[in-house]
């Protein structure tokens, strides 16, 4: 295909084998070996920006929001990947100002998809194949801006306003002493 695009997330499967997602159109590409084959998430090419995830049963999920220009608002898309095509199973409402908001910061963890808040008033959920669900609340001082880990339950987030670290083991947040300075 003779497109101009950028590719906003990489999931990469093999030596040969990788999804790629499409910053600025509705579409994903398979490339297996050398072949491409494009997939369309919906025939609206407002929807982009997709970060694919998959789980510990091998399902493809890919999570797609509004264009950029809708960075705090407007919506988030889940599409589940059937083997031939990719179908809508849920969409929220993004809202920056919401205590209830979904937003478009997704990391995989794991075999865990974890989402992280706006601000350090919303909730940060993890994702079970259906649906986000609760997972826990940011402290007072923290505001998480990437995140890693092994599972929902054994997590690493980077806060603003002072890059300090976080872990997390299952139970509750703890700010790590000690937490080294990275630029970002």
């Amino acid at each position: 295909e003779n497109e101009q695009n950028m590719s906003n997330d990489i999931l990469a499967l093999g030596p040969n084998q990788a999804w790629f997602s499409s910053d600025y159109a509705s579409k994903v590409y398979y490339y297996d070996n050398g072949n491409i084959t494009v997939y369309r998430l919906s025939e609206n090419d407002s929807i982009s920006a997709g970060t694919f995830y998959l789980d510990e049963y091998n399902n493809l999920f890919v999570f797609a929001s509004d264009k950029r220009f809708h960075y705090f608002f407007g919506n988030l898309y889940i599409y589940k990947f059937n083997g031939n095509n990719f179908s809508l199973i849920n969409t929220y409402k993004l809202d920056y100002y919401s205590a209830e908001s979904k937003s478009h910061y997704i990391w995989q963890c794991g075999k865990d998809a974890i989402m992280l808040p706006f601000t350090k008033t919303q909730k940060i959920y993890y994702f079970n194949g259906n649906d986000w669900v609760y997972h826990s609340n940011p402290t007072d001082s923290m505001v998480p801006y990437k995140i890693g880990g092994l599972s929902k339950d054994s997590l690493v987030a980077l806060c603003y306003p002072l890059d300090d670290m976080y872990t997390y083991g299952g139970i509750k947040w703890r700010r790590e002493n000690g937490s080294p300075f990275f630029i970002t």
